[in-house]
């Protein structure tokens, strides 16, 4: 097992997919407003976007007559009722326990908007406590694959070089913006051999790829002691 040798002094995990089992929701209001399917290039490409990014996606995909604020606030409106009743994403919370008691500190970057995280969240705030800092879509200009998003996330808790940042992330998106950022990662896939395959035409890269947290090996990468 190869080792990431940079210290690693700060965590930032991604919410939906990778903290919260948001997915089916969002899938469940989509079908609301576009019936299914959808074909899996645009799944790839709207997972972990903005709600404006997602709006303007699906727009150009469908050819729909409406604009990406009247698509947003309309998908936002069937979620409001739909991402309280969400649930954590299966053996997660046991990773962000240990890195809390390890004393490493972490943050939430997300590219939903804060009113929709903050929904998300009402049910799990015991679990949330234990980031110093969180990073909402709605509050930078362009969100992942832009770096912005994690570079400000990392600034909330301290003065890290990038190569001492973690990130956990699900999306290609997000894995891209960690990229730009000159973060390590962690990447949540349902297939690793899909997931490579596009990395590989994306030109993305990942320390770890894991299908389960089950599978995650702390041994992994090299974690400041405190």
């Amino acid at each position: 097992m190869s080792v990431y040798k940079p210290e690693i002094q700060a965590v930032i995990f991604d919410s939906d997919g990778t903290v919260l089992d948001t997915l089916n929701l969002y899938y469940i209001a989509m079908t609301k407003l576009v019936p299914p399917p959808y074909p899996q290039s645009l799944v790839d490409e709207i997972n972990g976007r903005s709600d404006l990014d997602v709006a303007r996606a699906m727009i150009k995909h469908y050819n729909l007559d409406t604009t990406p604020e009247a698509f947003a606030k309309k998908r936002l409106e069937i979620l409001d009722s739909l991402l309280p009743t969400c649930k954590t994403v299966k053996g997660v919370e046991r990773i962000i326990n240990k890195i809390h008691e390890m004393g490493i500190p972490m943050a939430v970057a997300t590219s939903s908007c804060r009113s929709a995280h903050e929904a998300k969240i009402i049910n799990h705030n015991e679990l949330f406590s234990n980031f110093v800092a969180t990073i909402c879509g709605d509050e930078v200009k362009e969100t992942k694959p832009n770096p912005t998003i994690f570079q400000l996330a990392s600034g909330k808790l301290g003065h890290f070089n990038p190569e001492n940042v973690l990130v956990f992330e699900d999306a290609f998106h997000g894995i891209g913006a960690a990229n730009a950022a000159g973060m390590p990662s962690v990447f949540l896939v349902d297939n690793k051999e899909k997931a490579k395959e596009n990395m590989d035409k994306m030109n993305l890269k990942t320390q770890v790829m894991i299908t389960s947290y089950e599978d995650f090996d702390f041994g992994s990468f090299n974690w400041a002691k405190h």
